[in-house]
């Protein structure tokens, strides 16, 4: 009787391990990015487009997240552009698979590449660009949004506030995205 338990105990397991492994979805997003703090003196409202990979374990609400991303801004009284390509690994905390609505909060860690070109004109005509060099530095970020799950995708709003360490000062800003994520749900 001891090995019948056993026997079906693993039987059982191993029917439901397919049921419990990690999903693993393929995100697109794009939607506006909102320079703050400081670099609002300086900068308009720019674009983002983001690439993301999302890890999701079946059976716990925490997974994780890895983005790569693209902004860009304009100068404010000036000509000329701020660009940052960014990677994140990030925590991500969701809501239960059987809701319609999974909200989620998330937050994690980045490598921020910053470039900034101007332009000079002569006489009305655009001569020159140049840019100051880039530099590569860490940061944090956290934020929070919801995903609708559909039949083979599901669409996710989210918002969140990158913190990026520069030399003596810091770059803060806050995208906001909508997208579309392609995998197991």
């Amino acid at each position: 009787m001891k090995r019948f338990a056993i026997i079906a105990s693993a039987a059982a397991f191993l029917c439901a391990a397919p049921a419990a492994r990690a999903q693993v979805q393929f995100g697109l997003a794009a939607g506006g990015n909102f320079p703050v703090g400081n670099s609002d003196n300086d900068l308009k409202t720019g674009y983002i487009a983001q690439a993301s990979i999302w890890f999701q374990p079946a059976i716990i609400p925490f997974g994780l997240v890895i983005d790569g991303a693209y902004s860009r801004w304009g100068y404010k009284g000036a000509d000329g552009n701020a660009r940052v390509i960014h990677g994140t690994l990030n925590g991500v905390f969701s809501g239960t698979p059987d809701m319609a609505f999974r909200p989620y909060i998330t937050g994690g860690v980045g490598v921020y590449n910053f470039d900034e070109s101007t332009s000079s004109t002569t006489a009305g005509v655009a001569s020159t660009t140049e840019s100051t060099g880039s530099v590569t530095k860490f940061g944090l970020n956290a934020g929070a949004g919801v995903s609708l799950p559909l039949s083979s995708v599901a669409v996710y709003a989210e918002a969140r506030y990158h913190y990026v360490f520069l030399n003596s000062q810091h770059f803060s800003m806050v995208p906001v995205v909508v997208g579309i994520k392609f995998g197991a749900f």
